[in-house]
């Protein structure tokens, strides 16, 4: 079956544990999530509850694209259901383009051609019904500039409702902000059509507009969406396609199919395919084709274009057990150097994902990585931009595919948690690049910039809130912090115990919305253990991370080390000594060292040889103050 595909896991062997029901109760909890325990739609064990329910809508979409003008109309089906036990007075929907309006509020500059009369809808019916699309008309209220729309319209539990709009406006082309023109013929087009908020058990209606930093939250859906460019052109777009045999010149065609089922890279359109100007069929009389994709159970759509890029593609087993494969390509720019060995990277990383960590098979059936002018995930698209540097190109494509399983397998509310995707996506690519990047160990993403700021105003606890930071506070709570937490998290409980906490979760919350409380709640569950010592100051408080070295005393033919943890925050030991003879040796204790609270931690070296010096931590390890971190202080 084409699309999403819904895994079925088995809950991991750490499940047993839950019987011990660890759980903290002392962290913070807001009373929308208290209620969700008592309506039963949440459980405190991490589960979701009895009662959960979740709303969704299908998707029927046919847009025509100008990439000469970037003129874009489109008209659309939505059914929406209300699986929800509430009787819902109005539909709300979400029109991100309108971030251009003038006049609405933004978080990130637009160049001034961008900025314009925004989204125009141009017939909006709902059940059949015609009604007033215009601002001030009565049937359509226009909030926020437009980002967000709600029609009054009962619709009772357990009910659907079918909307029909039609709509037009131009895409951004001078300020590429996630979406917009790449160069004067090639697009990446995301959030371009008007589409229905989520209401859930935490918030009802998700009512925030977009403005440019924080991101999104959308529903599960299906997707058939159709799109008319100009021929010549090529569209890449979330879902599998159709038609290739409608729109791709034979050979293109013919190469496509053989991508699907092929261990080795395809060169679908190579230089010698642009220079004989053969890469679609003929437009007929309208002089277009057009392109028919479909998605199922996705949280969102996007499409790009371009008819002068390259594009490389293989395809992958992603479940041995089922023979499931998955098409993975690359579409570039022929100037991208990079962009040559993408297609083979992305591939390497869909395999770690789906068979080393977290071990789950990729759920989509496509993934492709796009060159546009951007660093952004979306269901099986990526749009990134050319580096120089090859690592940080693997530490790029990986990371924006690592997202597929977060925000998208696990429907994460990004507006208000964006460290739930981001620092699980920093983690990740941590890993896949080491892995896959022999010359030279990387660091973790944001690393350098957070220990500049380490301990300071800009240094928030990771739940600060994602929708009211800015950066750099947003990069360190959304990225760095929290990937550090993963990693002290793996490095307490080891590989396959960490590996087995993250499935149990993915399994309970996957094609759902989980909450930070039911991923702190699912690990204490499946692990048997408090894990609140940690949770509480990385996520609830301020502080930092501060470690020092204390006494060293000789005792007898070792030493003893003692490691004072100075600031709030526990992180884990890593001492580095240099003995006299030239030779160094390394000693490493997990975070747990701290779980009761003491103030320092003592270990011992047992070492017939002197000691010339010692280096608390690592470039990894985050400290305020690491003028206290080597022994002796002056040499």
């Amino acid at each position: 079956m084409n699309g999403y595909v819904l895994l079925t896991l088995t809950a991991g062997s750490l499940a047993g544990a839950s019987a011990l029901q660890a759980q903290s109760t002392d962290l913070f909890v807001p009373r929308e999530i208290a209620a969700a325990y008592e309506a039963g739609t949440r459980s405190e064990d991490g589960h979701p509850g009895p009662a959960y329910w979740q709303n969704g809508a299908n998707y029927r979409i046919h847009v025509v694209f100008d990439p000469v003008t970037g003129d874009l109309v489109g008209r659309e089906t939505i059914t929406y259901r209300n699986d929800s036990p509430d009787d819902l007075r109005n539909l709300v929907l979400k029109v991100h383009p309108n971030m251009y309006r003038k006049g609405s509020a933004r978080d990130t500059d637009a160049a001034p051609e961008d900025v314009g009369d925004g989204v125009t809808l141009d017939a909006v019916a709902l059940n059949g019904e015609a009604l007033d699309p215009a601002p001030g008309g009565g049937d359509v209220s226009h909030f926020l500039n437009g980002n967000v729309l709600a029609i009054s319209n009962p619709l009772p539990s357990g009910e659907s409702a079918t909307l029909e709009i039609g709509w037009h406006y131009r895409v951004n082309s001078g300020s590429h902000s996630r979406t917009g023109g790449v160069d004067e013929t090639t697009w990446f087009n995301a959030y371009t059509y008007p589409r229905i908020a989520v209401y859930d058990d935490i918030d009802g209606w998700d009512l925030s507009p977009y403005r440019g930093v924080a991101e999104f939250y959308n529903d599960f859906g299906d997707y058939d969406v159709t799109i008319e460019v100009p021929e010549g052109y090529v569209v890449w777009a979330t879902g599998l396609l159709q038609n290739p045999d409608e729109v791709l010149a034979p050979e293109v065609a013919a190469r496509y199919q053989a991508a699907l089922t092929s261990d080795e890279i395809v060169h679908i359109v190579d230089s010698a395919t642009l220079a004989g100007g053969a890469v679609t069929v003929p437009g007929g009389g309208k002089g277009t084709n057009t392109w028919h994709f479909s998605a199922e159970h996705v949280p969102d759509f996007a499409f790009a274009v371009s008819d002068h890029y390259l594009w490389d593609a293989s395809s992958l087993v992603v479940d041995p057990a089922t023979g499931r494969r998955t098409l993975i390509d690359a579409a570039y720019h022929p100037e991208s150097p990079d962009f040559y060995e993408v297609a083979e990277v992305a591939r390497n990383s869909i395999d770690y994902m789906s068979s080393v960590f977290p071990g789950v098979p990729f759920p989509y059936p496509q993934e492709t990585v796009f060159n546009g002018s951007d660093e952004m995930e979306y269901p099986m698209m990526v749009n990134d931009h050319s580096v120089e540097e090859r690592m940080y190109m693997i530490s790029l494509t990986s990371h924006e595919i690592f997202h597929t399983y977060f925000p998208f397998y696990m429907g994460i509310n990004e507006i208000k948690y964006a460290w739930m995707d981001e620092g699980w996506a920093t983690f990740g690519d941590f890993f896949i690049t080491n892995h896959l990047f022999t010359e030279a160990p990387m660091r973790m993403f944001g690393m350098d910039r957070w220990e500049t700021d380490v301990g300071g105003w800009h240094d928030l606890p990771i739940m600060a809130g994602s929708g009211q930071t800015r950066h750099p506070a947003y990069l360190y709570a959304s990225y760095t912090k929290p990937a550090f937490f993963y990693l002290m998290l793996r490095d307490m409980w080891g590989e396959k115990r960490f590996g087995e906490a993250i499935r149990d979760y993915m399994w309970r919350w996957n094609g759902k919305h989980p909450t930070p409380w039911d991923f702190f709640n699912t690990l204490e569950d499946v692990t048997g253990e408090d894990l609140g010592w940690l949770i509480r100051p990385w996520f609830f408080e301020y502080g930092a991370p501060d470690l020092a070295i204390g006494i060293v005393e000789r005792e007898g033919d070792g030493y003893r080390v003692e490691v004072v943890r100075v600031g709030r925050n526990p992180v884990p030991i890593e001492l580095t000594v240099e003995f006299e003879d030239g030779t160094s040796e390394t000693f490493r204790e997990p975070v747990s060292v701290w779980k009761e609270g003491a103030a320092a931690h003592t270990i011992t070296i047992p070492a017939r040889r002197e000691i010339r010096s010692i280096v608390l931590g690592n470039w990894n390890t985050p400290d305020s103050n690491p003028a206290d971190n080597r022994y002796p202080l002056r040499e």
